[in-house]
């Protein structure tokens, strides 16, 4: 329970931070980048009509089998705020 309410805090604070972030184009880096497809739902939710989170792996397969990649590192080390539920 403590967990849930721990990820539920930080949507929260992500959902707040986001309604400061302009629209983003699509040439410019994501400002939210979540990690997998399910997280990736609730936070474009979250942050409709204000921003859409970039999504980081397609499935927990596609992470396993790349692993964090130089490309996943570049994104996220552009993101403004990273989401991530998952291995560390």
């Amino acid at each position: 329970m403590k967990f849930f309410k721990h990820i539920m805090g930080g949507l929260c604070a992500a959902a707040i931070t986001a309604a400061g972030f302009s629209a983003s184009s699509a040439a410019a880096p994501e400002k939210v980048l979540v990690s997998n497809p399910p997280l990736h739902s609730l936070v474009a939710t979250l942050l409709e009509g204000v921003d859409a989170p970039g999504l980081l792996y397609n499935s927990e397969a596609d992470l396993k089998q790349t692993g964090v990649n130089y490309s996943a590192l570049a994104r996220i080390g552009s993101a403004k705020m990273v989401i991530w539920v998952g291995s560390e």
